[in-house]
């Protein structure tokens, strides 16, 4: 039986997102070879008999070529960005649509409308890239004008995605477990249980009736028992905001990170292509692993490994 990491790289490889971003890593490393195409050198000295001159040469049309295979990929992506849209907005409210609904929210209904205005750009103009003979409708020169918006909506799609992140990153703090009545009431905290003040009142007492200080004994440990769970779940919510933190952060550094590539065709970042390679690198790898996971999580599933 094949392992499980050779089956779950088969279902990334075979997912349309998972392949594009295979494509995508692939084209960010033509971009770096390009750029530092010292590193070629290093491919005789590692005992590869490979032609840096040859492969230099053919890393410009290759990343041509990836770049278009993804478009192709992402061809219909643009209406599951409106679709995502139009189901936040309309989704759950009991006032009527689009209202209750926090500022992330707003921030991602915004930031899926323009992912679909970038996507949509994107596929309009896909037929002129081809350089078939008579299958330009827009032209050379309306197609790059489209492009270059297409990228300026991506990047204020990114901007958006960021900024509802930070929100959820400052709620997720914000919000902790507030117990129902007593000390600790809105505030998260657990309320002081002075048990010494209680073992001193149980020995002041003590010439009492048996059965008070059995009562007393039971409200003592009661009371320990109610500290006990309330610092559970203190700590529970201590992790759970800890990986909600940590996830929402890898996305807000992605987002930052793929910023660079349209602001620097819109011209709003100036950088050399080396470095958009190598944060295209990175951006690939960061947002990879969510498809990873979900590709292992099926094939966990078909092997009957969960339920």
């Amino acid at each position: 039986m094949t392992s499980f990491k050779y089956d779950q790289f088969v279902a990334f490889g075979s997912d349309s997102a998972g392949l594009e971003r295979i494509l995508r890593g692939l084209q960010s490393l033509t971009a770096i070879l390009t750029t530092y195409p010292f590193l070629l050198a290093l491919l005789p000295a590692a005992g590869l008999p490979l032609d840096a001159a040859l492969i230099l040469a053919a890393l410009g049309p290759l990343k041509g070529h990836l770049n278009l295979t993804r478009r192709f990929i992402r061809f219909f992506w643009f209406l599951n960005s409106f679709g995502a849209s139009y189901n936040l907005y309309t989704a759950v409210p009991s006032q009527g649509p689009g209202a209750g609904k926090g500022a992330e929210v707003w921030l991602d209904i915004l930031r899926f409308t323009l992912l679909g205005l970038y996507g949509g750009l994107e596929s309009l103009t896909l037929p002129d890239l081809l350089g078939v003979p008579g299958l330009a409708p827009f032209g050379a020169a309306r197609t790059k004008a489209l492009n270059v918006e297409a990228q300026r909506f991506w990047f204020l799609a990114l901007a958006c995605g960021i900024a509802a992140n930070v929100v959820r990153m400052t709620k997720a703090f914000a919000y902790a477990p507030v117990p129902q009545h007593g000390e600790g009431y809105g505030t998260g905290q657990s309320p002081a249980v002075d048990t010494d003040n209680l073992g001193a009142k149980e020995k002041k007492e003590g010439e009492g009736e048996e059965p008070e200080k059995m009562d007393l004994n039971a409200e003592r440990q009661r009371l320990k028992a109610l500290v006990v769970k309330r610092r559970e779940g203190m700590r529970r919510w201590r992790r759970q905001v800890a990986f909600k933190v940590k996830t929402l952060g890898r996305k807000v550094v992605s987002d930052t990170l793929d910023c660079l590539i349209p602001g620097v065709i819109l011209g709003w970042v100036n950088i050399g292509p080396g470095a958009v390679g190598i944060a295209m690198l990175v951006t690939t790898v960061l947002t990879s692993r969510d498809i990873w996971e979900r590709c292992g999580a099926d094939v966990a599933v078909k092997r009957g490994l969960t339920q």
